[in-house]
């Protein structure tokens, strides 16, 4: 009995160590990215929620959509400057198009930014999820095999 009890305990543990959250994997779609974790799409906000759960990860993801944020509204002010420059006549091209060109780059900038920001928040989350481990520890009742995770 002693024995069926220690392989039974073992297995727990085993099988407990083996349990993990999924983690999140991003793929290019046609109009944006879609997540998924393991076999399951999840939705931005389902992705952004768990991204919230963690401090670290949730800093990380609060500077994403702040310079994607910043890189679309810079998007919108090159259109009115380009806008502007196809607009004008041939004495007034100067400033629409150093516009346009400022934008441009700030666009870009803050897109490539938010972009490495999300690619280390889901990095992030990804790892966080792998620091579990079992080790002989103090517990609530005493001593004895801590599962932490």
């Amino acid at each position: 009995m002693k024995y069926l009890l220690t392989t039974m305990a073992f297995l727990a543990i085993a099988m407990i160590s083996d349990l993990r959250a999924q983690e999140i994997t991003v793929f290019p779609g046609f109009w944006s990215e879609q997540f998924y974790q393991d076999n399951t799409r999840v939705t931005r906000g389902e992705v952004q929620a768990l991204m919230m759960n963690n401090e670290a990860t949730a800093t990380l993801w609060k500077k994403y959509r702040k310079h994607e944020t910043i890189a679309l509204i810079s998007a919108g002010v090159q259109t009115g400057f380009l806008l502007w420059l196809l607009n004008s006549n041939q004495d007034n091209y100067l400033v629409p198009a150093i516009g346009a060109l400022a934008m441009t780059g700030v666009s870009i900038g803050y897109s490539f930014s938010a972009m490495s920001r999300k690619k280390k928040a889901i990095l992030e989350y990804n790892e966080m999820l792998e620091k579990d481990e079992v080790f002989l520890g103090t517990t609530a009742n005493g001593v004895g095999l801590v599962y932490s995770f």
